[in-house]
């Protein structure tokens, strides 16, 4: 686990940055090591090595979240379909959202939201002001 890519001694602050690459929440760092939330932050300012471990383990936890994005958008999760409260047989569902996000995520320079320059339509627009409308400037 993440405390093992970085040795934390602390018996405590070695469970916080087990549950936190775990669980991800700083919620769950601080219940599993029984401590409270200042002593996480007062760790996070006097102790670079937890400071490090806690990044450490941050990114273990997102990896662990772009498999499971990984396997709903591309291996599916299969269902069951019903019908009068029998479930009579499955099918395999995928996320298209988790896909995209995977995608934008993987190549954002092909699928970011409105790339500079694409999509984007320059239409000339000429203003006559009259006379009167001058005057009422």
């Amino acid at each position: 686990m993440a405390n093992l890519l970085l040795p934390i001694k602390d018996a405590k602050k070695s469970a916080a940055i087990k549950a936190l690459s775990l669980k991800g929440t700083i919620r769950a760092a601080v219940s599993a090591a029984k401590i409270s939330w200042p002593t996480h932050y007062n760790w996070l300012k006097s102790d670079p090595d937890y400071a490090e471990a806690v990044e450490i383990a941050k990114h273990v936890y997102a990896d662990t979240l772009e498999e499971e994005m990984h396997r709903r958008a591309v291996k599916g999760v299969t269902k069951g379909i019903y019908y009068r409260g029998q479930m009579i047989d499955t099918e395999q569902e995928y996320s298209d959202t988790l896909l995209i996000v995977a995608l934008k995520g993987a190549r954002p320079e092909k699928y970011k939201d409105n790339p500079q320059g694409i999509g984007q339509v320059i239409i000339p627009v000429q203003i006559n002001i009259t006379q009167k409308a001058k005057d009422a400037l």
